[in-house]
């Protein structure tokens, strides 16, 4: 099955997006619960236009596990794509609580809570991600604006540091550094 999947990943880079689809099918005719082939058929979905096949996909590898992480999040993905925001932050709260050690997942929930306008159930995503991750860069990024459209200078000045620190050539952390600095001073 990893042999298909090797297969798949070398001939969708080399422009063969039939080759790699064909071989993804077949890792998932060996195996329907393989999550990795149908994240990758579903990309491969998505960049060939289409979205509905990916969704079919997914749905289908989720209906083997449910506690796919991986699966979860392209779902996701793709529902955000579609618009279906309130299916789409569902898929990726559920893709963040399966895998709470992957920054990315919680920090792509948080994004999707703040553009739905649930500002503060996004910074408490995003709290939870950097009581796990204190060092990831996008969620200290998104925990620094949001804190800062908020009002919460304090909070956001001590993203922007540990920015500036994990990122000493980083000028955009160092304005931000200052620029909140002297707004906690008036």
């Amino acid at each position: 099955m990893d042999a298909a999947c090797d297969r798949a990943d070398s001939s969708w880079g080399s422009a063969r997006p039939v080759d790699a689809e064909a071989a993804l099918k077949t890792a998932l005719e060996l195996d329907p619960q393989f999550a990795p082939a149908a994240v990758n058929l579903a990309d491969l979905y998505r960049a060939t236009g289409r979205d509905g096949d990916g969704e079919r996909v997914l749905r289908a590898v989720l209906t083997h596990d449910a506690r796919s992480a991986a699966a979860r999040h392209a779902l996701g993905l793709l529902l955000v794509r579609q618009r279906r925001t309130a299916e789409a932050v569902a898929e990726l709260a559920a893709a963040a609580r399966l895998a709470p050690e992957s920054a990315r997942y919680g920090y792509v929930h948080a994004v999707a809570l703040h553009g739905t306008g649930r500002s503060t159930p996004a910074r408490q995503a995003l709290a939870g991600v950097l009581s796990r991750h204190p060092y990831d860069v996008d969620s200290l990024w998104a925990a620094a604006t949001y804190a800062l459209e908020q009002g919460d200078i304090d909070q956001a000045l001590g993203h922007a540091r540990r920015l500036a620190e994990l990122q000493p050539a980083n000028a955009e952390a160092r304005r931000l550094v200052d620029r909140l600095t002297t707004e906690r001073r008036r």
